[in-house]
């Protein structure tokens, strides 16, 4: 059967070799599928490869980066044998398929690279006269496409040696640039590498990149100069003109700029007082997307820049542009990893992925609505003779334990933990996120952090810490839950008559006692053996509630 071999990946794998089993394979990030590749770059299912005997095809699932064989895009097609194929970053090589020519399905040249078309003489593009233009919207910059050239057609017989030599030369600074973005880590270091390989393959006095903020372009967070060939650290951001940087950014165009073939009524000022002969200005760009510009200009009469070095600088701007997203990727990924992980310390993992997930949206601050729920407070009975028997550091130790015990069941039966009150914890079950069968929920938890206490006390007791337990009042009903306070600090909350109802429950409670309220038993009734406790006056409250005590574990 065939197999897929895995060639280069950012993703950590396990193997490299996946094998192919008759009929469809899902490939995706998901650890669900087939063929998992944890490559951010693809989709959560990005593919389906599939087996028929030898042949072996690939249909695109709506993926958002797309698949790639023989440097263009394709959906669906025939993946012949020792084909390479991109999904992502991930480039993967198959083995043991049929072979199928790849020529006839892509339409691809004789130098199988897709051909960049440039706009034709005279057109109006919209950038400075005497400019031509390549725009973005008119190719697909993958960093592996070059411009086809025709080789020798205006030459005479035996004079197209040196052409050959000159495409050879860019092809091995392209190849160089994909190394060189394999091994950078920083975007100073590629924009770096960046300049020393175009200042070797075309002819420039000057040259800046600059990286600006996709949202505000007028914001640049990076920025490199060279003067011949050297980098120079004293370089002035007026040196370079700002008209035509602001139409690369503005048009999404890479172009050459002449001065001979436009008039001075045509130049800006920037352009006259800088003595701009010629100039090429490339977008650093990814899926459309603008992460900034390559700038080179010459100064000298006579000096010219051609199509083939538009199209090398911008393919190694595509280059830079996939790089810089990818860096901009893993930075995101990693900063939100890291949030996570601290949100999770201080508050629920449903308020935390929430607040993941709405970060930056209108709802960020988990804005205040009315909802149903229930609520569950857990008070520990005697705490503070317990804690004045102990050193203070043994109370926030004990607290430490207590509590990371009875999270960890509340977690785990969908509840939210709401806030630490001294000893005591307020517990939510339908917000922020939906529990089915809340009251059950809330009830079962209460159950089960009475029991894991009474597990605990015996080595509790080891150490010299008195027994100690806990009184749990449990109501359900509407309260308006959202971010409460100030625009400083802000804390996602439940208020309203049903939280103070399960706070007063809880304030009645025995030690080893767990109470409900009449409108949780009807939720529940059946389910767990309950004792009445009768009409009840609770502090506060102008009407007694009826109030009934959880005896035993489930029926």
């Amino acid at each position: 059967m065939p197999w897929i071999e895995v060639i280069s990946s950012p993703a950590n794998l396990k193997t490299n070799r996946f094998p192919l089993r008759e009929g469809p394979n899902v490939l995706g990030r998901d650890k669900g599928c087939d063929i998992e590749i944890p490559d951010p770059r693809i989709s959560s299912k990005h593919a389906i490869i599939m087996v028929t005997g030898e042949k072996v095809e690939f249909i695109d699932q709506n993926s958002t980066n797309g698949i790639y064989i023989n440097d263009q895009r394709s959906r669906k097609g025939d993946w012949p044998d020792g084909a390479t194929v991109f999904m992502g970053n991930t480039e993967m090589r198959l083995k043991g398929g049929a072979s199928v020519d790849l020529s006839l399905q892509t339409g691809t040249s004789q130098w199988g690279q897709k051909e960049i078309p440039l706009a034709p003489s005279g057109e109006r593009t919209g950038v400075p006269a005497g400019a031509s233009s390549l725009a973005l919207n008119n190719a697909n910059f993958d960093f592996n496409i070059v411009q086809e050239k025709k080789i020798g057609v205006e030459a005479q017989a035996g004079a197209g040696q040196p052409g050959l030599e000159d495409f050879a030369k860019r092809m091995q600074v392209i190849n160089r640039m994909i190394k060189s973005v394999s091994a950078t880590l920083t975007v100073n270091d590629l924009l770096d590498r960046t300049m020393t390989l175009l200042f070797e393959a075309v002819n420039c006095d000057t040259g800046y990149i600059l990286v600006t903020d996709p949202a505000n372009h007028d914001n640049i967070s990076a920025h490199i100069a060279y003067e011949r060939g050297k980098r120079k650290e004293n370089l002035e951001d007026k040196l370079y003109s700002r008209t035509l940087v602001s139409t690369v950014m503005q048009k999404k165009s890479g172009f050459i700029f002449d001065s001979d073939e436009s008039g001075e009524q045509d130049q800006s000022l920037s352009i006259f007082q800088l003595r701009i002969k010629t100039a090429l200005c490339c977008p650093i760009h990814s899926e459309g997307q603008i992460y900034g510009v390559i700038y080179l200009d010459n100064k000298k009469r006579g000096a010219k820049f051609n199509g083939d070095d538009l199209d090398l600088t911008m393919n190694i701007a595509g280059i830079a542009g996939v790089a810089i997203e990818n860096m901009e990727l893993y930075k995101k990924l990693e900063t939100e990893s890291l949030i996570r992980d601290h949100l999770k310390r201080f508050c629920s993992p449903n308020i935390a992925e929430k607040i993941i997930a709405e970060r930056g949206s209108s709802d960020f601050h988990l804005q205040s609505q009315k909802t149903n729920l229930t609520v569950l407070f857990a008070d520990i009975r005697g705490f503070t003779p317990l804690s004045e028997s102990l050193a203070p550091l043994e109370v926030a130790q004990l607290l430490n334990s207590y509590f990371s015990e009875m999270c960890t069941i509340v977690f785990a039966n969908g509840g939210t933990l709401d806030k630490f009150i001294g000893d005591c914890m307020m517990v939510l079950f339908n917000a922020p996120m939906p529990v089915a069968d809340h009251e059950y929920m809330a009830v079962k938890t209460a159950i089960e952090m009475k029991t894991r206490l009474r597990q605990m006390l015996p080595q509790w007791q080891a150490r010299g810490i008195p027994e100690f337990q806990v009184g749990i009042g449990v109501n359900t009903g509407d309260a308006v839950v959202g971010s409460i306070g100030t625009t400083s600090r802000m804390e996602y909350t439940a208020i309203g008559d049903t939280v103070n109802i399960s706070s007063r429950v809880c304030g009645i409670a025995k030690p080893n006692q767990i109470l409900i309220t009449e409108s949780v038993l009807e939720k529940v009734k059946g389910r767990f053996r309950t004792v009445s406790m009768g009409a009840t006056q609770l502090k506060g409250k102008s009407r007694q509630v009826m109030v009934h005590e959880v005896v035993d574990d489930l029926v």
